[in-house]
């Protein structure tokens, strides 16, 4: 759209009161100027993982008119590239992008692509615009004359849990019951770091202590990142069973990605026990006392 402006005449142009013309004639200057607004797009991503806030993101921008075609100026620096009123936008964490000299008026919708593991790591949700009808999954609103708007799109990484229990098999003591037993955890995401319900990580490995018919939770883990979880040798115990997630697995460690309903392994291990054979030697000199 554009707003006409009057600069200037030359002679007269005459109209009577009916508006019919009288025969004078002139010459009228106008200028057109394009109306415009301007485009603000934020990115936010919620996560203490170190990769997440250098990890570029899409937007996808779709504005409902085609003749939006080619480079359009970037605030910040650059140009986004438009085709038939479409453009893709790279965001990382605390970085905006304003695109500027879009038509007033027109309408546009915003959406983030998510595909393969990120629709399964990371939700998202728009703030900051009203969409037009409200849905926070997308925005949806029209370009406003002389103003700048602004839409913030907010990623969090899905968070699940681990827990590690520990049975014991022929455990007759309290001892027994009592008796730490020590895991390693390992995390096929090695930029895992920080304390994670009285664990500590560092590059993705922790190590946990459980104590005999005992178990441990870890929650706030990323989601959906594999696992290893190995027991230490316990001398008197020998490791005889382990499950994951109620299935009993083939070997010694315990395998699978961290769920956001909640993983659990559990490692069984049965007492080991000595028999000894005990011979009795009665050795009275020759039946000395008469017995």
């Amino acid at each position: 759209s554009y707003k006409v402006t009057e600069t200037g005449t030359t002679g007269t142009i005459g109209y009577d009161e009916a508006g019919k013309f009288t025969g004078e004639r002139g010459k009228a200057q106008f200028k057109n100027d394009r109306i415009e607004g301007e485009l603000q797009i934020t990115k936010i991503v919620a996560s203490d993982m170190s990769e997440d806030q250098t990890k570029p993101f899409t937007v996808k921008v779709v504005m409902n008119d085609d003749s939006i075609d080619g480079e359009y100026a970037v605030a910040e620096g650059g140009t986004v590239t438009f085709t038939k009123g479409v453009a893709m936008l790279t965001l990382k964490h605390d970085q905006e992008k304003t695109i500027k000299g879009l038509p007033a008026g027109a309408r546009f919708t915003l959406t983030e692509v998510l595909e393969g593991d990120d629709a399964k790591l990371y939700t998202f949700s728009w703030s900051g615009i009203t969409s037009e009808p409200r849905d926070s999954s997308k925005v949806t609103s029209n370009v406003q004359e002389g103003k700048v708007l602004s839409a913030t799109v907010t990623n969090k990484r899905t968070q699940g849990g681990l827990t590690i229990s520990k049975k014991l098999v022929l455990a007759a003591t309290d001892t027994d019951v009592k008796r730490n037993f020590t895991f390693n955890v390992a995390l096929d995401d090695t930029s895992v770091n920080g304390t994670f319900d009285g664990v500590e990580f560092k590059d993705g490995k922790a190590t946990v202590t459980v104590t005999g018919e005992g178990s441990q939770t870890i929650e706030g883990l990323p989601a959906n990142v594999g696992y290893t979880v190995t027991e230490a040798d316990h001398p008197g115990y020998q490791l005889t069973g382990v499950t994951v997630d109620g299935v009993a697995v083939n070997g010694f460690e315990a395998k699978g990605a961290i769920s956001d309903a909640g993983s659990r392994v559990e490692f069984t291990n049965t007492r080991e026990y000595t028999n000894a054979k005990v011979l009795k030697v009665w050795d009275d000199a020759n039946n000395q006392d008469g017995k």
